[in-house]
């Protein structure tokens, strides 16, 4: 692995038995956003290229095997002001149409419809691949859902029309009026049961039957993860986990068959036999030696498996809350946010780690384990009704993956990656746990910081898990018209801003900007990294402070004819404004070094005057 200064992966060489070889690279532009990814190996290399708009939001994703166009305030849906999509178009493996999808959002964000759409104008292709959502409770929880697909060779109509009947937040039961199945035993709710109750659940609020899956009694450890999966029949699975709830096998027994599925590290083995082993960008076939790229799109949803060599081998097309359209073959089982999708005996689950998604109901099975952060929204409700902006990586927390990472910065197995809202106060609280964000509306907002030292932290003293749910509470209860007006009285009214930060506590760094400068979070959006504070800082800290965490440049004062004149450090992002224009007449400065901290750039200036001090080193900063 190779990186830049910035500590950015730039390289990444991959070699196993020493026959499969591949090499993955990674360009970043001038604010550390990912622009490029290129895998090489075999005969022919594939790169993907990520464009951006002015607010930092995906707009495209280009690849000669997937490319995606996302639309916002354009496009050929309804504009959305507020970070929704209002469309978007797609095309994947060796298919010459151009699909899409025109989305509609009620006042709280949450899907209506989506309507499919082929070729670059979006013309709708009525009873195709189009999902709608006939109503929500006021927790959020889907009350209808209407699903069109494949019938037959040839024919599409409507294969789901789904009336939700719930006690309080979980479900009694799903009937569905359409009779009519997917073609090619395809994506679609199976309604195997017509009683009045159909969900069980335990006292902990965790799904323990389900009637129309045929599950007729599910077991639990003391994480709440699923241990045994019973069904009709006499067909089961069970699970082993390790003590942070990892999983590391399932044992499928299906008609009298038994396929035992060992998951030790990236390597998976099936029934004692090393299968395959999982990479940042696809998988390794052990039993041919042979390397596959998956191409994803911008929610990290598997579009298209291709081989080393660019043939393609799988394409994936997904309906909003995360089912497959009829695919012609189906080659691994990590599909929808990347995540595995277990099939056997109908289960038809998502796997996210610390719980299982049913894509066709747009539901978790057991409450959200950061339930009591978010009281505002139903514990089994998936992405606040917008799966189309969010995701749930781990099911644990939302994420808006349309703002890109400054980079890609990484603290034991987790990887921070969001930003999120201020809240009024002077002194900023700690962030202790590993943390995904969201960011809504109000991350458009403006804010002056001192010096650019903010800490990216709410008010008061919480933990991570509560900034979460503040977030996802205001979104969920706050129509958009209330969050623009909130976004503009914060913008009329920007607040300064405090660090009391105890050594050792992560926290995001600060945004680049100057004294008394306005600086939309979105610009920046998405984590600008973490760091561990070395120092206590308990007050406000000016920008040449040693206890400044801005990232600072050292640089080398010349003369015009080439005379040293002096090492020197600024924390301005453009190194040359230092000086005034008229200063700069005869002079000319190079740039050395970009360093995290105002600190570890006096260290570099201290150590060079030791070797060369020059007649306007007078002081150090």
């Amino acid at each position: 692995m190779t990186y830049d200064h910035s500590g950015r992966l730039l390289t990444n060489a991959h070699r196993i038995n020493n026959s499969v070889s591949a090499t993955l690279s990674y360009n970043y532009d001038e604010l550390g956003r990912l622009t490029s990814v290129t895998r090489s190996g075999g005969s022919k290399s594939l790169t993907t290229t990520n464009q951006y708009n002015l607010r930092g939001w995906t707009i495209s994703t280009q690849s000669p095997l997937f490319s995606q166009r996302l639309y916002y305030t354009d496009g050929k849906g309804t504009p959305c002001y507020n970070g929704n999509i209002s469309s978007m178009t797609w095309k994947a493996g060796n298919e010459t149409v151009t699909r899409g999808y025109r989305f509609e959002y009620d006042p709280l964000s949450r899907l209506k419809n989506a309507t499919y759409a082929e070729g670059e104008t979006l013309s709708p292709k009525p009873n195709y691949y189009d999902e709608q959502i006939t109503g929500y409770d006021k927790n959020g929880n889907i009350l209808g859902l209407k699903r069109y697909g494949q019938t037959s060779a040839s024919g599409y109509g409507l294969i789901d029309n789904l009336a939700i009947t719930l006690n309080g937040n979980q479900l009694l039961s799903v009937n569905d009026a359409v009779t009519t199945s997917a073609f090619n035993n395809g994506f679609e709710f199976k309604d195997n049961s017509k009683q009045a109750t159909e969900y069980i659940y335990d006292d902990n609020g965790n799904l323990i039957k389900d009637l129309n899956k045929k599950i007729t009694k599910i077991q639990y450890n003391y994480l709440n993860l699923p241990d045994r999966i019973e069904f009709e029949g006499g067909s089961s699975i069970s699970y082993l986990y390790d003590a942070a709830g990892k999983k590391l096998r399932a044992v499928h027994t299906i008609a009298g068959n038994t396929t035992t599925t060992d998951y030790c590290g990236s390597v998976i083995f099936e029934n004692g036999t090393p299968k395959t082993v999982l990479t940042e960008a696809g998988f390794v076939s052990l039993n041919d030696n042979k390397y596959h790229y998956y191409l994803q799109d911008y929610q990290g949803n598997n579009r298209v498996v291709a081989d080393q060599n660019g043939n393609v081998e799988e394409v994936n097309h997904y309906y909003p809350f995360g089912g497959v359209f009829a695919n012609t073959s189906s080659i691994q089982l990590y599909k929808y946010n990347g995540k595995e999708l277990d099939t056997k005996n109908g289960l038809n689950w998502y796997d996210y780690g610390a719980r299982h998604y049913d894509a066709a109901i747009g539901r978790w099975h057991v409450v959200d384990p950061m339930a009591e952060k978010c009281y505002s929204c139903s514990p089994y409700s998936y992405c606040l009704g917008n799966p189309i902006r969010f995701i749930d990586p781990t099911g644990m927390s939302i994420g808006d993956p349309l703002l890109q990472t400054f980079g890609r910065y990484e603290y034991g197995n987790n990887t921070f990656t969001n930003a999120f809202k201020f809240v009024h106060n002077t002194v900023a609280s700690v962030v202790n746990t590993p943390i995904q964000m969201i960011n809504d509306l109000a991350s458009e907002t403006e804010y002056i910081y001192n010096n650019g030292v903010g800490s990216y932290l709410s008010s008061g003293i919480q933990d991570a898990t509560d900034a979460i749910g503040s977030q996802i509470s205001y979104l969920a209860k706050t129509p958009i018209s209330k969050q623009v007006s909130d976004t503009w009285q914060e913008m009329k009214e920007p607040q300064n801003w405090e660090n009391t930060v105890a050594e050792g506590t992560l926290m995001f760094m600060p945004m680049k900007v100057g004294i008394g400068t306005k600086r939309s979070i979105s610009t920046a959006a998405k984590g600008v990294g973490v760091t561990k504070t070395e120092n206590i800082v308990k007050t406000a800290v000016h920008g040449n402070s040693l206890k400044s965490q801005r990232p600072t440049w050292g640089y080398k004062l010349y003369s015009t004819d080439g005379t040293f004149l002096k090492n020197g450090i600024t924390s301005q992002e453009i190194p040359q404004k230092r000086y005034t224009k008229a200063f700069m007449e005869n002079k000319k400065m190079k740039t050395i070094e970009l360093f995290p901290n105002r600190q570890a750039a006096w260290n570099w200036e201290y150590q060079q005057n030791l070797i060369e001090q020059g007649p306007l080193n007078k002081n150090m900063h």
